[in-house]
């Protein structure tokens, strides 16, 4: 499902270098984290009130390139790196948004604006066929210990509403669904997001978009087949209006107001839906 979307599978990458400026009449897109809804970023920045927002592409525009240039098993185009940032998914962030997720992530994304010189010296910098990760970056999980009560509920009920999700993804199919599994690496093991591919009776064939820095097993755009007993919790998206994310909503209890707020302004959430 994630395909609709002009995304292939997403990896994690490292830091770009700003330099030059891509074709104008190449327009940007603005979506909400996980919507299908999109509009001309020139057209979403119109207004005073908006002047000091930019794109924040979730996962990095950096991580959606060196994914697809995998896949694609050679160097992509000019014109696929254009196309894939254009249908790339971005929520509108001030900078110091943009600032606090460079600083969790450990790099920072490629400028949108100079999307293929940026992209190429990045290239550069990586050896795209080898399985050495850097530690240099990482995804933002959040994680509570297994043993807690509230999560270990939360996880139950997204386990007993799965028929309600698979429901939503016929009923949305320009959504992306999400699903969260236990993953354990050599030496760790985190709750992580997955992007939905394919929905199944039983279970749901998803990849992963972006790891943690000090996995080694697995990396981003790495696809499992994952059962319905073994679903941590379920996610969609509508234009900020959110259905399952239990945990998320476990871990926002134990936020204060700000720390909710950049949450939800992060995953692109106005309301969390019963």
């Amino acid at each position: 499902m994630i395909h609709s979307k002009g995304i292939t599978s997403l990896a994690i990458v490292l830091l770009a270098i700003f330099i030059a400026a891509c074709n104008p009449e190449n327009e940007l897109t603005k979506t909400n984290l996980l919507t299908g809804d999109k509009q001309p970023m020139k057209e979403s920045l119109k207004g005073k009130d908006k002047e000091d927002l930019i794109p924040l592409f979730i996962p990095s525009l950096s991580a959606i390139l060196l994914a697809a240039e995998k896949e694609k098993g050679e160097p992509l185009t000019e014109s696929e790196v254009i196309s894939i940032r254009d249908n790339s998914q971005t929520i509108m962030s001030p900078k110091s948004m943009i600032k606090a997720m460079a600083e969790k992530r450990g790099y920072e994304d490629i400028d949108p604006e100079s999307v293929w010189t940026e992209w190429q010296l990045l290239r550069k910098t990586l050896n795209t066929s080898s399985s050495e990760k850097s530690n240099n970056h990482g995804a933002v999980v959040l994680n509570r210990p297994s043993n807690d009560p509230a999560m270990r509920k939360a996880e139950e009920k997204a386990r007993k509403t799965l028929g309600s999700f698979r429901q939503l993804i016929e009923q949305h199919s320009d959504i992306i669904p999400m699903i969260k599994l236990r993953i354990v690496d050599t030496n760790t093991a985190s709750r992580m997001w997955l992007f939905v591919d394919k929905v199944k009776d039983t279970s749901f064939d998803a990849h992963l978009f972006e790891v943690p820095s000090d996995f080694e097993k697995y990396h981003a755009g790495d696809k499992f087949t994952v059962k319905d007993e073994d679903i941590l919790d379920w996610m969609m998206n509508n234009d900020g209006n959110v259905n399952g994310a239990y945990t998320i909503r476990v871990q926002r209890d134990s936020m204060n107001e700000k720390e909710r707020q950049e949450l939800d302004e992060y995953m692109g959430v106005t309301k969390y839906l019963n």
